[in-house]
């Protein structure tokens, strides 16, 4: 899966795991995600799609573009494979081995988080940690122990500090902005085969400029997406926000939704090294009009908790 959304998903789970661990300046930090790995056995579902380099490279760059927002410039970020992945001859980066490296470069910090999982599992709370201590500890069983996140910690090699997250789905409720946009790329994705299939509906292409405004916050970049307007239901695909109102071929009107604004105002925020904890959206709304040469834009109102405080929020962005 390579849409925009689960890339966006896969960065906020980093973000959002490095941040709660208050990590002081100056430490040595690495990031794994971990892919499902080459099973020996004979199932396909087992294979893991995200061997494939191309995909494995766009998420390791959408991440490591982002990663000072996260911690420090120079932090690097893998994706490294759990099942019978920790040996050098296979030619997969085993969680393990990159483990062992970071730790034997005297690593401060080390962080892991599912990325094939999206929910609760054997694999996440048993594969996944096994994999990771198992060429430096593999007697440790600490690593086990989840805590009311799900998350687990011990210490390697009584220096480094290893950290393992839980699924995006079991930090739904807390840290909804990854979980949103992991549904929104497989809504996506379904609706690009349906469109395949019966040749209708194919989005348009959409651009502009992005502003979000407030006190001490100031966010301004191009804007790119595709708009699929099929009756009431509108769609701002990369950005994962929904519309209800108009969609007819000139004519694009609609109330966005409130929490998907939320979500892709707190991504942009995020994105952008502020310190941001939660957004609500109190209003938003979004219209286009013309076919050759279209105009129109989207506008939302917010209120972002930004370093404990509460800080009004303007987004516009100028459709052309």
């Amino acid at each position: 899966m390579d849409y925009e959304g689960f890339l966006r998903s896969q960065y906020l789970t980093a973000w959002n795991l490095v941040k709660a661990a208050k990590i002081p300046a100056g430490k040595k930090v690495g990031i794994i995600s971990a892919a499902h790995g080459s099973s020996k056995t004979t199932r396909l579902y087992d294979i893991s799609r995200l061997q494939n380099p191309i995909l494995k490279q766009r998420i390791e760059d959408y991440v490591n573009q982002r990663i000072a927002s996260i911690y420090a410039a120079d932090t690097p970020f893998k994706v490294c494979y759990s099942e019978y992945a920790n040996d050098p001859a296979d030619g997969l980066r085993g969680i393990g081995e990159q483990v062992w490296e970071w730790v034997n470069e005297g690593y401060d910090y080390i962080f892991v988080y599912p990325m094939e999982w999206p929910w609760g599992s054997t694999e996440i709370w048993e594969g996944v940690r096994k994999s990771a201590v198992e060429l430096v500890d593999p007697a440790n069983a600490e690593i086990l122990n989840r805590d009311e996140r799900q998350r687990s910690k011990t210490v390697l090699n009584g220096k480094t500090q290893l950290i393992i997250g839980e699924s995006i789905f079991e930090q739904g409720s807390y840290n909804p902005a990854p979980y949103h946009y992991y549904l929104t790329s497989n809504v996506q994705l379904l609706e690009d085969r349906m469109i395949s299939l019966t040749n209708k509906g194919t989005p348009r292409a959409v651009s502009g400029t992005l502003s979000i405004t407030g006190k001490n916050v100031t966010v301004s970049k191009s804007f790119n997406d595709t708009l699929a307007a099929h009756g009431s239901r509108i769609t701002l695909q990369n950005a994962g926000v929904r519309a209800k109102g108009i969609g007819l071929n000139s004519l694009v009107m609609g109330f966005l939704n409130k929490e998907d604004m939320a979500n892709y105002i707190f991504a942009l925020l995020a994105e952008n090294s502020v310190n941001v904890e939660k957004v609500q959206v109190t209003w938003g709304n979004i219209w286009q009009v013309g076919s050759t040469t279209p105009r129109g834009a989207v506008q939302a109102r917010a209120v972002a908790t930004i370093d404990g405080n509460k800080v009004p929020l303007s987004l516009n962005i100028k459709l052309q």
